[in-house]
């Protein structure tokens, strides 16, 4: 009986032996941004923006100088070695984008929507269901939407600043981490 074994270099890849990479990182599509432009965690979703129905999703992009992309990602050449543009939108909005997300935000459509939250405002944008949205403002109130009508909203406790913000549907709670860098779950 032959025994293969699964060496762990330090170059953090798996081989199997005969040099063959169980996981190997390659160059698959990129993209790049204007100068100067500032993102945070919330500034790029991923989701079938446009409805295409392809399977294809798409990448949104939002800047804090208020930049909105939207790529399609696919191979950084095509078949004849010529690079392929891969990006669809390009549009600067009046106020900075603090965060982007993709779902059904709109009661009388079953279209993906996107949604843009601004400091002060929340633009939501038919871009094809049900889906909600949670506003974390900046005195620590969560503020839920269900499509387009505003539903309630909660103080969280001992909130100093905002911080990361994610529900998680499997238990039905929302994940954050206090600023006591303690991970919380609310239902």
């Amino acid at each position: 009986m032959c025994k293969k074994s699964v060496k762990h270099k330090a170059d953090s890849h798996m081989m199997i032996p005969g040099n063959m990479s169980l996981f190997k990182a390659r160059d698959w599509w990129s993209a790049a941004l204007g100068e100067g432009e500032e993102f945070d965690q919330g500034c790029l979703c991923v989701g079938d923006v446009d409805n295409s129905g392809t399977g294809h999703d798409k990448v949104v992009v939002g800047s804090y100088m208020g930049m909105l992309r939207i790529f399609s990602p696919h191979a950084n050449k095509s078949s004849e070695g010529v690079p392929v543009e891969a990006q669809l939108l390009e549009v600067q909005l009046q106020n900075a984008i603090v965060q982007v997300e993709v779902g059904k935000f709109v009661s009388c459509s079953e279209l993906l929507h996107l949604a843009v939250l601004h400091p002060r405002k929340l633009s939501v944008y038919s871009v094809s269901g049900h889906h909600s949205l949670c506003i974390q403002s900046m005195d620590g109130m969560l503020m839920f939407f269900e499509q387009d009508s505003y539903t309630f909203g909660r103080f969280l406790p001992g909130f100093l600043l905002p911080g990361p913000l994610i529900y998680n549907p499997r238990t039905d709670s929302f994940l954050t981490v206090s600023s006591a860098r303690q991970l919380e779950s609310y239902k």
